[in-house]
């Protein structure tokens, strides 16, 4: 029947329109083709990319222990990927499209996955053991010891909650 051949078509069309769509699209400030090379590169275009594309996964910006959750999962669902290779992965992915939690990391924590520098980290760290917690970036930049405008560039690593 004519009518089932043009529904199918649009259909078709309707699909291709919608990845093309988000092909384009910009993945959280993050340019999967920006990312640097290493070993944890190589294992992420060779194992993650047999399931997903590289845009949605630099989207998520997780936490390192979040993505050590996503990882083993997707281990323990037959991802190609070596137990020898997951820390690897791991740790490229919390350092170049993570993010950190500076109410609850570590100050190692905060240098290697927020980009803080060791004057900020332990800002953070000596605030939060006087009781102090931070709702907004705002909040963050009153810190002394914070640099500011920094802070903006790699705001997108930092989370609050």
């Amino acid at each position: 029947m004519p009518w089932t051949r043009t529904l199918a078509t649009v259909a078709a069309m309707v699909c291709l329109a919608a990845a093309v769509g988000r092909a384009s699209m910009p993945q959280s400030g993050v340019d999967p083709g920006a990312l640097p090379d290493g070993d944890g590169k190589v294992i992420l275009n060779r194992v993650c990319i047999e399931c997903h594309d590289l845009g949605s996964i630099v989207a998520k910006r997780l936490t390192p222990r979040q993505w050590k959750d996503i990882t083993t999962d997707m281990a323990s669902r037959s991802a190609s990927v070596e137990a020898g290779e997951v820390p690897t992965l791991i740790e490229y992915l919390a350092q170049n499209v993570g993010h950190v939690n500076v109410n609850k990391a570590t100050e190692a924590e905060l240098k290697t996955y927020g980009g803080f520098s060791d004057v900020e980290a332990t800002a953070i760290a000596t605030a939060r053991t006087k009781g102090q917690t931070f709702e907004t970036l705002a909040d963050l930049k009153t810190l002394p010891g914070i640099d500011a405008k920094a802070l903006d560039v790699r705001k997108d690593r930092i989370a609050f909650k």
